[in-house]
Order: structure tokens, then sequence, then C-alpha cells
């Protein structure tokens, strides 16, 4: 058996040397292809808030009976799906916008701060706690 050190290290980094040649060098069992693809996407059965197709307009009344039913079983209301997120009434049956009121040219009143000796919330001064600890 051998003890130096120095050979036990030599010996060592060869077989590091030869495991990491190895793993380097080996083919993998399942090839892998060198350039990555995917299928193209299709075209847009619908779109967001715009017409949709019959099926799905089909599953939205399913689904707008089964919310009315339930909500009449509970005692509730519900209300349907809008078909699509047009306009629903014309520009002269809206109501209508009303407009926030602006900042007054004044800023508010300052308010004077409370002491903090005096707010209810302040710690008691050295003073009033000695006069409650005896």
């Amino acid at each position: 058996m051998v003890n130096n050190k120095s050979a036990w290290a030599l010996g060592g980094g060869i077989v590091s040397i030869a495991a990491l040649y190895v793993w380097l060098n080996i083919e993998p069992s399942i090839p892998i292809p060198s350039q990555a693809t995917a299928p193209a996407p299709g075209q847009p059965e619908s779109i967001p808030g715009g017409p949709q197709t019959p099926e799905y307009d089909r599953l939205q009344r399913l689904a707008d009976e089964q919310r009315a039913r339930d909500a009449k079983r509970q005692g509730g209301s519900a209300m349907p799906t809008p078909p699509t997120l047009d306009d629903l009434l014309a520009p002269a049956q809206r109501p209508p916008q009303t407009v926030a009121a602006t900042a007054p040219e004044s800023p508010a009143p300052r308010r004077e701060p409370i002491p903090a000796s005096t707010a209810p919330s302040a710690p008691p001064s050295d003073s009033q706690y000695a006069a409650a600890v005896e």
C-alpha cells in the first residue's frame, strides 16, 4: 500500500481527467436534434370581444342558463354574458359623462399638531410613570 499523498493525488487527477474525457465524448443514446422546430400557430377562431364561433355562443348560452338556474334556486339574480364587447347603446342614447370636480384653489387649512405629552397614544412621561408607580 502506498502512503505517498502525491501519488494518490496524481492517480486521482488522472482518473478524473479520464472520466471527464469519456463523459464529453460519449454519444447520447437518444439523438438530440440540432434545431428545435414548433408548428406554426393556426388562425384564431375568435377574437376577444368580437364575434364568436357558433360553438362558443352555444356554450356561453348554456353557462348563462346554468347561472340563472343557480341564482333562482338560491334566491339571487344573474345577468347573461354580453355577446360582444361592442357598445350596446348608440352614442345619442348614452348617459352623459360626469367630470370629476377640480381641486380647490387654496390648500386646506393647517391643523395644529397635538403635543406628544397630551396625545392619547403617547407613552407616559418619566414623572407620570414615577407618580403611577408610587
